[in-house]
C-alpha cells in the first residue's frame, strides 16, 4: 500500500538519507551489501548488550520484574538490526519485503497446525511420561495447554518480550543469508549464536536459567546444555520457515507457542536433579526435531508446498 511505502522511505531516509554525508553512505551501503551478516550480528549484540548491561549499571538487576522495560527493548535489537541493514543493502524495496513477511499469514493450514499443537503435545506428553509430576490435574493442564494453545501463543508471541523482536532477525535476515552453507551446519551456527546472545540475562538473572521454579544447573553447566536446547529450537523454526514460505509470521507464532509452554512448565515438579532434568527436556526437544525431520521429507517435501512470500506481499 502507498502508506507502506512512505513509511519504510522514511525509515530508509533516517538512515541512508542526505544527512549522512554521500562518501560515508556509499561506503556504509558497501560494506553492508559485502559483510551483511557480520555487520547484522555486530549490530544485534551490541544493541541488545548495552541495553541490558545498561540496566544493570542503572541498578534495575534486582529481579526480573524491575529489569523488564530493558528485556523488551532489548529483544528488539534483531529486528531493528535487520532492518537497518536491510535498508542500507538494499534500500526501502529489500525493507519493504522483510516487513512484509512479518504480516505473510496466508500459508498452508497444515504449517499452523504443526506450529500450534507438535511442540506443547510432545513436550507435555513426554513429561508425564518421564515421571514429571504436575502440581494441578495433570490431564486438565495439558488439555488446557494445547487447546487454548492457537490463542495463548498469539498472545504470547506479540505481547511479551522475545518473538516479535528476534523472529524478523534471527529467521527473517539471518536465516536467508545463510543459505549458502550446509542446512544443517547453518542451523548449529545460527543455534550457537542466538544461544550466546543470551549471556548477559543468564549471568544477570540465575532465576531465568532455571528450566521449573528453583531449579537450576548453575551457569557453567547451563553454557553446555542450553545451546542444545536452542540448536534443537532453531532446526524446528527453520523448517517452518521453508514450509511456510519464508513467513516470518509464523516463526513468530510458534516462538509463542515455545515461550507459552515453557511457562506452563511452573505448575510441574521434578523428581531429578537439575541436570537430569535438563538433559530430558533437551531429550524431548531432539525427538520434536525427529518429527519435523520426519514431516520435512515424507509431508511437507511431498506435496511442496508453493513459496508464499510474493503472492501473500
Amino acid at each position: 500500500m502507498a502508506s507502506d511505502r512512505v513509511i519504510i522511505l522514511l525509515f530508509v531516509k533516517s538512515f541512508i538519507g542526505s544527512s549522512i554525508p554521500p562518501k560515508i553512505r556509499s561506503m556504509l551501503i558497501q560494506f553492508a551489501r559485502q559483510q551483511a551478516l557480520s555487520l547484522y550480528f555486530a549490530i544485534t549484540f551490541l544493541l541488545s548488550w548495552t541495553i541490558w548491561f545498561s540496566g544493570a549499571a542503572l541498578g534495575y538487576a534486582a529481579s526480573l520484574e524491575h529489569f523488564a522495560t530493558f528485556l523488551f527493548l532489548g529483544s528488539f535489537a534483531p529486528a531493528l538490526a535487520a532492518l537497518l541493514v536491510s535498508a542500507w543493502r538494499g534500500g526501502a524495496q529489500e525493507a519493504q519485503t522483510l516487513l512484509k513477511r512479518i504480516v505473510q499469514v496466508r500459508v498452508p493450514f497444515m504449517v499452523y497446525l504443526a506450529t500450534w499443537f507438535i511442540f506443547p503435545s510432545v513436550i507435555s506428553l513426554g513429561l508425564v511420561v518421564l515421571g514429571f509430576p504436575f502440581k494441578t490435574d495433570a490431564a486438565l493442564n495439558i488439555g488446557t495447554l494445547i487447546i487454548a494453545m492457537p490463542i495463548n501463543g498469539f498472545l504470547t508471541a506479540f505481547l511479551s518480550p522475545g518473538p516479535l523482536g528476534e523472529e524478523p532477525g534471527w529467521r527473517g535476515f539471518a536465516t536467508p543469508q545463510m543459505q549458502h552453507l550446509p542446512e544443517w551446519q547453518a542451523n548449529i551456527v545460527l543455534g550457537l549464536i542466538w544461544a550466546f546472545w543470551h549471556l548477559p540475562i543468564a549471568i544477570l538473572f540465575p532465576e531465568w536459567r532455571e528450566l521449573m521454579p528453583n531449579v537450576d544447573v548453575g551457569l557453567p553447566l547451563w553454557l553446555v546444555l542450553y545451546p542444545i536446547s536452542i540448536i534443537a529450537l532453531t532446526i524446528m523454526l527453520a523448517k517452518l520457515w521453508k514450509w511456510s514460505g519464508q513467513s516470518i509470521f509464523i516463526c513468530i507464532l510458534f516462538h509463542g507457542v515455545i515461550n507459552t509452554t515453557f511457562h506452563n512448565f511452573d505448575k510441574v515438579s521434578t523428581p531429578y536433579s537439575a541436570t537430569v532434568s535438563f538433559i530430558l527436556l533437551d531429550v524431548l526437544l531432539w525427538l520434536i526435531v525427529l518429527i519435523f525431520l520426519i514431516l520435512d521429507k515424507f509431508v511437507f517435501e511431498a506435496k511442496r508446498l508453493p513459496n508464499n512470500n510474493q503472492k501473500n506481499a
